[in-house]
């Protein structure tokens, strides 16, 4: 691709590039949606992790394509532009993934009941 391609080749390019991922994603949302009457706060959890990643990567994704193709036209420098976006893309990434690993332990059981009080041990 030319540096002198449309905006749309951009974004185009980094849709189909990150493609994979955003069907992961959207499959996982898709599973917390209907896994949601068995186990609420983890579906809610999931649901929230991966609709919050999958919005972050399809909007850096256009945002990305448009802003390089934009800064390009005008011969003007994406390194700052392109490193303060990184930074919030990673913020919102960390965010999203803390709600994937409190769903993993949300609402676990005990697999063989409670601990006795220590009064009541041996």
């Amino acid at each position: 691709m030319s540096a002198s391609g449309s905006p749309w080749d951009q974004i185009a390019l980094m849709v189909v590039i990150g493609s994979p991922m955003y069907v992961v994603l959207a499959c996982g949302f898709l599973l917390a949606l209907l896994r949601r009457q068995r186990h609420p706060r983890a579906a809610l959890f999931v649901a929230l992790g991966t609709g919050l990643l999958l919005l972050n990567y399809i909007g850096s994704s256009l945002l990305y394509g448009w802003l390089f193709s934009s800064m390009r036209s005008i011969g003007a420098s994406t390194w700052a532009t392109s490193s303060l976006l990184r930074i919030v893309q990673s913020g919102i990434s960390a965010v999203a993934f803390a709600f994937l690993i409190a769903a993993a332990f949300v609402d676990r059981t005990r697999p063989y009941g409670e601990f006795p009080a220590p009064e009541d041990r041996p």
